[in-house]
């Protein structure tokens, strides 16, 4: 690794980007031969073929960026705080992961929207996995108050999210209840 934090960083971004390639190449030709292979066999012209292999490669570069923005923009985030305050302290993870969460504006609206729908109700565990920890929330609740905690923040976001999305018919299409 380079001593400078940003060559740190992009060494650490080529090697994300080389390593998510890897896997994403496949697994987006996979991808691409279960929902097109049969039109394609049966279809084979030029403009199919290059149509989907357009689309193998913009997924799997799109996939591939935004694990390596992720995992590089962690370790800006420590290599930062190592070069400012010359210590390893929880700051520097901290501030990373702060950063890496741009890296989701790489990914289209509705991919976003799934990341959220995951993410959101892990965050909401650790917080009160942490309070409860340092005494400040009953260890016993998350069962009961997660699932209230979520459909609070659900009814909060989704008409913000439909709103941006310009959904006319709101989240229920997309919950499958529309």
């Amino acid at each position: 690794m380079g001593t400078d934090w940003r060559s740190n960083t992009l060494l650490r971004l080529r090697k994300a980007l080389l390593a998510a390639l890897a896997i994403n190449v496949p697994v987006q030709l996979l991808a691409v031969l279960v929902a097109k292979g049969p039109g394609l066999a049966r279809s084979p012209t030029a403009k199919n073929i290059v149509r989907a292999v357009f689309k193998v490669c913009k997924g799997a570069v799109r996939s591939s960026l935004f694990i390596a923005l992720f995992v590089s923009m962690i370790w800006a985030g420590v290599s930062v705080t190592r070069t400012v305050l010359r210590d390893d302290t929880v700051v520097g993870p901290s501030l990373g992961s702060l950063f890496c969460g741009l890296s989701v504006l790489l990914e289209p609206r509705g991919r976003r929207q799934e990341l959220a729908s995951y993410v959101v109700p892990r965050a909401m565990q650790t917080l009160w996995a942490r309070g409860a920890a340092k005494g400040w929330v009953p260890a016993a609740v998350p069962a009961l108050v997660a699932p209230m905690l979520m459909a609070a923040a659900c009814s909060i976001a989704l008409p913000a999210i439909d709103a941006e999305l310009g959904a006319k018919d709101g989240s229920r299409g997309y919950l499958g209840e529309g």
